[in-house]
């Protein structure tokens, strides 16, 4: 049954919380559902730390974050002791090897697999003259509000970019594609979310979940776990392919993100938090059901 050698990554955005509205309501019992069986539950999504703590808080998730699309895992001291620096995966042959920055943030310990805000900022102002975009970090608050429907103090944690940058993209699709080579030349990657293009370094949600996946199995003296992958968007599909269990949680924004290696995946007959709520339930369904003695799984 579910229990704790299961892992379960999750957008935040359209997945977790609902598109337009923000809220976590309709998959709360799920998430208690999954806190009862000792389920970690990673939060894997283009959101910030500061953003990710204040949900977190509000649902009561004391779990690790994965923020900026992949960018950096934040650990929380009082749970875990400094871990290694280990060798990050490499979705390109010819990349080399390197591995991951641990920094100690005072609450966190901060495991960096991307770039740094400073290093993608020099890019974009090296590029600014060819291509016509607005980075999230140059535009006003009540922009972003008016952009995303976040509130002033939403807004204010959106901004504070540390591994990466939104970019509202105001060219064409050709100049997009022409964008995107001239980032990858420059040792950088863009990414397309719900709402914006992101521009980080050479990582992604796969990448993280990947690296998550090997830093808990050392913790725990290579007990082996199941990864479960829920997502809505095409920043996921990294995420959702390098899980033992990919989950698509429909939008009622858009299609669900079509990728060939991932034609086993599951699709939820709901949207956002239900969708959510709806997926996890049929797993521990399951899974119960595979053991005959394993909790109820009433709602």
């Amino acid at each position: 049954m579910m229990d704790s050698s299961w892992l379960v990554f999750t957008d935040l955005d359209g997945t977790l919380i609902d598109h337009y509205s923000y809220q976590a309501d309709a998959a709360l019992i799920a998430v208690r559902a999954l806190q009862a069986r000792q389920v970690t539950i990673v939060f894997n999504t283009s959101k910030t730390v500061e953003e990710c703590e204040s949900l977190a808080t509000r649902l009561a998730i004391a779990a690790p974050f994965i923020v900026e699309n992949g960018s950096a895992i934040y650990l929380p001291k009082y749970r875990h002791s400094r871990p290694a620096a280990l060798e990050i995966v490499q979705r390109d042959s010819a990349s080399h090897p390197r591995r991951a920055i641990i920094e100690n943030t005072g609450r966190y310990w901060c495991i960096q697999l991307g770039a740094s805000h400073t290093e993608i900022t020099a890019a974009l102002s090296e590029l600014t003259p060819h291509f016509q975009f607005k980075p999230l970090s140059q535009s006003s608050l009540e922009d972003i509000c008016e952009l995303t429907g976040l509130s002033m103090s939403q807004a204010t944690r959106a901004r504070k970019r540390q591994f990466s940058e939104p970019l509202i993209w105001q060219d064409s699709q050709p100049a997009l594609d022409r964008f995107r080579l001239a980032l990858s030349a420059r040792g950088l990657t863009l990414l397309k979310g719900g709402r914006f293009y992101h521009v980080l370094g050479q990582t992604d949600k796969g990448i993280a979940l990947e690296y998550f996946k090997q830093m808990h199995e050392r913790e725990h003296r290579g007990k082996k776990v199941t990864t479960v992958a829920l997502g809505d968007s095409y920043n996921d599909i990294d995420m959702l392919g390098a899980a033992d269990i990919p989950v698509w949680i429909r939008s009622p924004a858009h299609d669900v993100p079509t990728a060939k290696h991932l034609t086993t995946s599951r699709v939820s007959q709901l949207t956002g938090p239900a969708g959510w709520h709806e997926s996890i339930f049929a797993l521990i369904a399951e899974q119960s059901a595979n053991h005959p003695n394993a909790p109820s799984t009433e709602k």
